[in-house]
């Protein structure tokens, strides 16, 4: 989260949603992803959002709508 390159932040949540897509959310903390997720979110890059709004919609699908819940604590 440190990383300030947009090109990077991009590659990086595209990286993480490819992960999520192929291994699943097992044995992940939510919480720490999801709140990374949201700092990506709040970047002025477009690359960087759409990256992130991917990974969060992948999240969604595999945590269900009980892990919703997560973004508005």
């Amino acid at each position: 989260s440190k990383q300030k390159a947009p090109k990077v932040l991009a590659d990086a949540v595209t990286w993480i949603d490819q992960s999520l897509v192929e291994f699943g959310i097992a044995g992940l903390s939510l919480r720490g992803l999801i709140d990374f997720l949201k700092t990506a979110l709040s970047n002025s890059n477009a690359a960087v959002r759409t990256s992130a709004t991917k990974a969060l919609v992948t999240v969604k699908l595999f945590a269900g709508s009980s892990e919703s819940d997560v973004n508005t604590r």
